[in-house]
């Protein structure tokens, strides 16, 4: 079970994003880099020449170096972002104790917390047919969770009604 309560009373739940689908958004970012890469460093001439295909305007050599290095920083960005975050590991994880909502533990991004009697509203709706939950904070914080990175079922319910339970008696929500 991904539910542990701790000595301190607080509860975490820990989520889980399956280990290929970040290898194959990797395997596709570093592939769309490669080929954005060739066309930045190597020119192909052919005699090969397209009928009915005028656009009415020519770009510069530059100008398509240019965009073509776009297009290799594009896409190898995300490649490098994704090896960091997998390279530094951690375990993602809800953490609800006495006073704060904390969502921490992913790979890049920094941990996010909010104090119970900050929070504005709760909002649930759905993502790709799964339930999500979004907590609004007056400061501006948002955090989004969704059913889809807990592997568990029915462990994303128990989240939301946990989530709503405190709000409901710790926060001051208005409706």
């Amino acid at each position: 079970m991904t539910i542990e309560r701790r000595p301190d009373g607080a509860l975490v739940f820990f989520m889980h994003v399956p280990l290929w689908t970040s290898l194959v958004v990797l395997a596709m970012c570093l592939g769309f880099g490669c080929v954005f890469a060739y066309g930045l460093f190597f020119e192909d001439t052919t005699s090969v020449r397209y009928r009915g295909i005028d656009a009415g305007f020519s770009l510069d050599p530059w100008v398509w170096k240019a965009l073509f290095l776009v297009g290799t920083l594009g896409m190898l960005a995300p490649a490098v972002v994704i090896t960091l975050g997998l390279l530094r590991g951690g375990k993602p994880h809800v953490r609800m104790d006495e006073r704060r909502l904390t969502l921490g533990g992913r790979p890049i991004a920094s941990d996010v917390s909010v104090r119970w009697d900050d929070i504005a509203s709760t909002e649930r709706y759905r993502i790709q047919h799964a339930a999500a939950i979004k907590v609004r904070a007056r400061q501006g914080k948002n955090i989004h969770l969704s059913a889809h990175t807990f592997p568990v079922k029915g462990e994303f319910e128990t989240l939301c009604h946990e989530i709503e339970t405190r709000v409901g008696r710790l926060g001051r929500v208005q409706a």
